[in-house]
């Protein structure tokens, strides 16, 4: 067996997929079996020893520990070479990150680096060992993209062209960076040139259309300090009319002057158009309080003499139907009246009651007398005269009844114009007093009232001068806003000079960008040709490379088909070749002696049996070919029987003991009874252990009869 790197001797699993408690595994540097039936934990122990040699397993993402367990997930690997034992640990650290922690210590107990140690280990991925040659269990049509990197790795070590390689793998890592990095760095440029270009044109119009009409008037286009100049008049000009606005700082450049300039105008604007506004508003205010005062003096010396004439009228009305009377004494007389009509109407009324009753008499055959005196008259002549007292009593009644009514009216009448004449004086006694509050609301609101001088007059005279005071405003305020429209075209002209000189300096700037970039864009033209002269010494390296693969690949393919041949004895598969036809990768092919090209991927055509003999058969021949002082020789190979009927497991056990003789083998096998017969016939009997897996528990984990 190789001596010239590590070999194995003890593991120890805790905590490790279907391990729970502490198990200890002896090797002492002989090769291992471990046999059992499947689902028993076989597995588990070729894990550990790739997860304590790596720190991952070959699937991202896969636990490694057991979630029954409570106690720690960790493998201790017993290694040993010539200058004696050394020990390397590894524990998982719980938690989101899922790493492991990984320490190495030598016989004396003291801990080195592992990257010291064993520097080719620590830096190589899980499942990528350089010489550490691993085949997983895996299910037919199921092999893992890993398994040919070993072998591609272990071909260029022993035809010495690794570091070609990595060269060549390095190199067109670099030219896919470089080409892309290129084609961003074009399109950067492309775009930059093509914004530049755009912004340029864009500048340059409005520079020209600045031009066509220059802010500047007639001459010729003034310097910057002279736009400079401008603006600091125009500034001592606005202060001038606002002393209190405070004026922009000195020693600002005159794009950011422009800007300041333009606030302190809209504040001069804001402050000489509010004081006229506010004292033409006051004025207005003032007049509409004026004309509300003389609109109610006006309404009540209308209303007052329009009282004081219906008063006259009534007076004369009434003075004309009293006559010389007055209403008292024609209220006399129409009760001397109404005394006169109520006697005779009481007389007239007896009169017809008595000749009533005297024509009743009349008519039997008694006596008549006179209801009065009771004398007994001649009946007739007291009925005439009766009648003729009726009569005379009528026609006195008719006269003493229209006497009354004619002073009943004029009475009436009398008493109606004495009330209307009351309420017309008492109306303008009201009326009088409001126009006298009228009147001093009017001198309260004229300025400078005399006293004794007319009301009306005085306040048609404040009017007046209201009147022309609102004039003389209107005018102030339109000057006013003339003078701030000439400010706002002096501040347009100035903000466009000032656009014109911003437009010059862009200009400037763009055109020392444009010559920076005109540097860029040679360096991108030798960064290109950097990449020609990388790609030239990639395809020379390749070209080399494809040379020497074609010298030296037939010999190995020859050693692949012997080894293949022996393990499968496949009818109509019989030849394994390494294909080259993309360097540097390589990848196992199948083909026919009838038919040799261009051969088959092995899973397309081969069935599980063969597939499986073919996962061992690169190891056989690569290790039997290399002999290089490697860090660790090892060979572990999870259930290489999958499939394999007792012929071609005594073949593979066989072809095994002879790898054996250069590599330490760690093999897990369900093929419990065919192996253990075939290793003694093979083997020495100090040169393998073999540990079988008799049972499992999720409590204990494996059962291990070592």
């Amino acid at each position: 067996m190789n001596n010239k790197g590590f070999k194995l001797h003890q593991i120890k699993i805790e905590g490790f997929k279907g391990f729970t408690m502490s198990q200890s595994i002896p090797i002492d540097g002989r090769h291992l079996f471990v046999l059992g039936p499947n689902s028993y934990g076989k597995s588990s122990i070729v894990e550990a020893i790739r997860w304590g040699l790596f720190g991952s397993l070959r699937r991202p993402g896969e636990l490694v520990a057991n979630h029954t367990y409570s106690g720690s997930c960790r493998v201790e690997l017993s290694l040993e070479r010539g200058d004696g034992e050394w020990t390397l640990k590894r524990t998982l650290i719980r938690g989101a990150s899922g790493g492991s922690d990984a320490n190495i210590m030598d016989k004396a107990g003291q801990p080195h680096l592992l990257s010291e140690v064993l520097p080719q280990l620590d830096s190589t991925p899980a499942g990528e060992g350089m010489h550490i040659i691993y085949a997983a269990q895996s299910a037919p049509l199921r092999r893992s993209v890993e398994d040919v990197a070993p072998f591609e790795r272990s071909i260029y070590s022993y035809l010495g062209l690794t570091d070609v390689r990595i060269a060549i793998r390095r190199l067109e890592a670099f030219l896919k960076e470089h080409e892309e990095t290129e084609s961003e760095l074009a399109g950067q440029v492309n775009e930059k040139r093509t914004n530049f270009e755009t912004e340029q044109s864009q500048l340059v119009g409005l520079r020209n259309r600045i031009i066509e009409n220059p802010p500047w008037g007639q001459g010729s286009i003034p310097p910057y300090q002279e736009t400079a100049n401008r603006i600091g008049g125009f500034i001592k000009e606005l202060s001038s009319a606002a002393p209190s606005e405070q004026i922009p700082p000195s020693g600002l450049e005159p794009s950011l002057l422009i800007s300041e300039v333009e606030k302190l105008f809209e504040r001069v604007r804001q402050s000489t158009t509010n004081e006229t506004e506010n004292a033409l508003h006051q004025t207005e205010q003032r007049l509409a309080q004026g004309e509300m005062l003389r609109k109610d003096l006006d309404n009540l010396n209308r209303q007052v003499e329009l009282i004081q004439s219906q008063s006259v009228s009534v007076e004369q009305e009434l003075a004309a139907l009293l006559a010389d009377e007055t209403v008292d004494t024609l209220a006399q007389a129409t009760a001397e009246a109404e005394k006169q009509a109520e006697e005779i109407a009481l007389l007239h009324d007896l009169q017809k009651k008595a000749l009533s009753w005297l024509e009743r008499r009349m008519q039997s055959s008694e006596d008549q007398y006179c209801p009065v005196c009771k004398q007994v008259p001649q009946a007739s002549d007291l009925a005439d005269d009766i009648k003729g007292r009726v009569s005379q009593a009528s026609n006195e009644e008719v006269e003493i009844v229209a006497k009354r009514d004619a002073l009943r009216a004029r009475h009436m009448e009398a008493l109606r114009l004495s009330a209307q004449l009351g309420e017309l004086h008492d109306r303008e006694t009201t009326l009088q007093q409001e126009l006298e509050q009228a009147r001093e609301k009017v001198i309260q609101f004229v300025t400078g009232y005399s006293e004794g001088q007319d009301v009306g007059s005085a306040l048609q005279e404040y009017m007046n001068e209201l009147y022309n005071t609102k004039t003389i405003q209107q005018k102030r305020l339109q000057e006013t806003t003339t003078q701030q429209e000439e400010w706002k075209r002096r501040l347009d002209r100035l903000q466009e000079e000032v656009r014109f000189h911003r437009v010059q300096e862009q200009l400037r700037e763009l055109q020392n960008q444009q010559q920076q970039l005109q540097r860029v864009e040679e360096a991108l033209r030798n960064l290109a040709l950097f990449g020609d002269s990388v790609k030239s010494i990639n395809e020379a390296l390749t070209n080399a490379l494809i040379n020497t693969l074609n010298r030296t690949l037939p010999d190995i393919n020859k050693n692949l088909t012997e080894a293949f041949k022996i393990l499968t004895e496949h009818p109509a598969y019989d030849l394994v070749f390494i294909d080259s036809s993309n360097p540097p990768n390589l990848e196992l092919r199948v083909a026919s002696e009838d038919d040799p090209l261009p051969g088959w991927q092995p899973s397309q055509v081969l069935n599980a049996q063969a597939l499986n003999a073919l996962e061992v058969v690169p190891y056989f021949t690569f290790s039997e070919i290399t002999d290089m002082p490697f860090e660790v020789y090892l060979l572990l190979l999870d259930d290489p029987t999958q499939s394999f009927d007792s012929h071609h497991i005594d073949i593979l056990v066989r072809k095994l003991a002879e790898l054996g003789k250069h590599v330490q083998l760690i093999v897990a096998s369900h093929e419990v009874e065919d192996i253990d017969s075939l290793l003694s016939e093979y083997f020495g009997p100090d040169e393998y252990r073999v540990v079988h897996v008799t049972g499992f528990s999720r409590k204990d984990g494996p059962k291990l009869e070592i």
